[in-house]
């Protein structure tokens, strides 16, 4: 039995706010945030926990996902926020073994170092796609070959997808050609 895990970075968020903590999200972070949802929905992603970090911005991801995914059970974490890769990687690793499937909504530069890690053994399509960068509402999933939680290696995990705004909030026609 494998574990699944979906690592996404908050929609893009505005800077018009007193604290970094409260950004919310702007009116594309909001577009890209729903249109992820629907993604995950026909993908047949269906975690059955997220974890998402108290800021407003990844609040608000949360919500906007949830419009179109299901997700049974979810848990408001404040140290997220300003969690190393090594923190949210230790964060994986207490998760119930009865749950098979997580969703992690964070911030960068740690979400994105995280999916870096858990990437090294990927396609090459998909490695070299994440070595582009990890923009606002990012999302990858990853198969992770243990029974246990606590077991989760990120030398045997394999990337299955890596998604960015343009893939699934892209216009269907681009207009750049013509």
């Amino acid at each position: 039995m494998s574990k699944r895990i979906y690592l996404l970075r908050h929609g893009e968020a505005s800077n018009a706010a007193n604290t970094d903590k409260t950004r919310p999200l702007t009116d594309q972070g909001k577009s890209d945030t729903i249109a992820l949802g629907k993604y995950l929905c026909s993908k047949k992603y269906e975690p059955e926990l997220c974890m998402v970090s108290t800021a407003t911005r990844t609040q608000q991801t949360f919500e906007n996902i949830c419009a179109n995914a299901k997700i049974d059970k979810v848990q408001h974490k404040d140290e997220i926020y300003s969690a190393s890769r090594g923190q949210l990687f230790s964060m994986l690793q207490d998760i119930e073994d009865t749950v098979s499937s997580v969703l992690l909504i964070g911030h960068n530069p740690a979400i994105y170092e995280l999916a870096a890690m858990l990437a090294a053994n990927g396609a090459d399509n998909f490695m070299s796609r994440l070595s582009m960068g990890h923009p606002p509402a990012s999302f990858c999933a990853f198969d992770a070959p243990c029974e246990k939680w606590a077991d989760l290696d990120p030398d045997a995990c394999s990337i299955i997808d890596h998604a960015v705004p343009f893939d699934y909030n892209g216009s269907e026609r681009p207009t750049r050609w013509m």
